[in-house]
């Protein structure tokens, strides 16, 4: 897995003017010049890369707005990227709860009906709200990447090459 690390985010050697940034339209604007990005890519150095603190349930709820309100403008991801998504999810889910019990943890509920039998399946619940989110497909009525946006403060990116070899978001 690759985190992309942001602090890397500077302005050109030449710059002199101030950074606007305007969250609602997610735009990065400069009085004087525009900012050259570059990536830090790096595996994470230690198991607490997601932060789970006193504005989690502030954040979450400015979060949970934004997927119910703009989502197709805060999250997507290219066809054949479900696996990665996936993949990421248990990531996700992992780290909040091992690091994080007190405020994460796995459980089972019922799910689908076969042949006259309930299975249970996997859930992680966020045990401050009570929300409790499915771990494997089909995931309905949120994706894989909805799941673990909700769950977290951070935003996350996967990135995946290309058959041109270009990475792409």
């Amino acid at each position: 897995m690759v985190l992309m690390d942001t602090s890397t985010v500077k302005p050109p050697a030449n710059h002199q003017g101030t950074q606007n940034i305007n969250t609602e339209k997610q735009e990065i604007s400069t009085s004087s010049t525009s900012y050259n990005l570059t990536m830090g890519l790096h595996k994470p150095k230690h198991d607490r890369w997601l932060v789970v603190d006193d504005n989690y349930l502030v954040e979450h709820a400015i979060k949970q707005r934004l997927l119910q309100d703009k989502k197709k403008s805060v999250i997507g991801h290219t066809q054949g990227a479900e696996a990665a998504c996936e993949e990421l999810l248990k990531i996700v889910v992992k780290s909040l709860t091992e690091n994080y019990p007190e405020s994460f943890r796995y459980c089972s509920r019922p799910g689908l009906r076969v042949d006259l039998c309930v299975e249970t399946v996997d859930c992680v619940e966020i045990l401050s709200t009570g929300e409790v989110f499915q771990l494997s497909a089909p995931f309905t009525p949120k994706t894989a990447l909805e799941i673990a946006a909700h769950l977290t403060m951070e935003d996350l990116n996967i990135l995946s090459i290309d058959d041109n070899g270009q990475h792409i978001l």
